[in-house]
């Protein structure tokens, strides 16, 4: 179980590498940093199941994510500008080179990855981006962390990374984002389907690569009309 906000924890598939008798090498799935429950797993486990999620001790009850695209509000981002509109821009362009890095069924470059996690990172320190994206960018640096693997470790943490990336971009923008910016959606992704970004042209599904490149559909169009003076009291679509 680790831990993804206090008190929250969510259950997290690992690769387990070299043992002892008290410890053992994490390979794959989770980051540096990131907070693991060691003691009171049981009572976790009982509340998610009291809760209907998935619980370790019923391995059969895999995590999935709700059905259907993510239900997002229609809501008008705010166009950020300076440092924060850049930092903006830079992460969802890193974004979408490791989107077309899967697509063509190839892991994250290395450059791309370390820049989205950097500038996620910068995102959520910047005084001027409202406390409610912070966190959204909060969640999706701590997935991107994960993504540094095997191109199916990097496919199975990209939903988390593209849901709360999108949760942001609902709340504020940067200037390029403003223009262009899609929402996409597959059906086929295992564990009720995958939502993704791209910033427009045809269909380059990184769930599935050459296997299924045109799988999914156009949810939305992000695109801004025109931009719109920052408000520091955006409301968090969570909440």
């Amino acid at each position: 179980y680790v831990e993804t906000d206090p008190g929250r924890f969510e259950i997290r598939r690992v690769s387990v590498g070299p043992m002892t008798d008290k410890e053992a090498v994490i390979v794959e799935g989770l980051a540096a940093g990131e907070t693991v429950a060691t003691r009171g797993n049981f009572l976790i486990d009982s509340q998610m199941q009291l809760a209907g999620n998935p619980s370790l001790m019923d391995p059969s009850r895999a995590p999935s994510f709700a059905p259907g695209p993510l239900d997002l509000p229609d809501a008008k981002a705010v166009v950020l500008g300076g440092e924060s509109g850049t930092r903006f821009d830079q992460a969802y362009q890193a974004y979408f080179e490791i989107q077309r890095a899967m697509a063509a069924d190839a892991p994250p470059p290395p450059i791309a990855l370390n820049a989205l996690v950097d500038r996620l990172a910068r995102l959520e320190a910047l005084g001027d981006v409202p406390d409610p994206a912070q966190k959204h960018f909060g969640r999706a640096r701590r997935s991107a962390s994960r993504m540094d693997g095997s191109l199916q470790v990097a496919r199975d943490a990209f939903r988390s990374v593209s849901q709360a990336m999108l949760r942001a971009a609902v709340l504020v923008r940067g200037p390029q984002t403003a223009e262009t910016l899609q929402h996409y959606y597959c059906p086929m992704v295992p564990g009720n389907g995958g939502d993704w970004m791209q910033p427009g042209g045809e269909i380059a599904n990184p769930y599935w690569g050459s296997e299924m490149l045109t799988c999914g559909e156009v949810v939305r169009d992000l695109s801004l009309t025109a931009p719109v003076t920052p408000d520091v009291t955006a409301n968090d679509p969570e909440a």
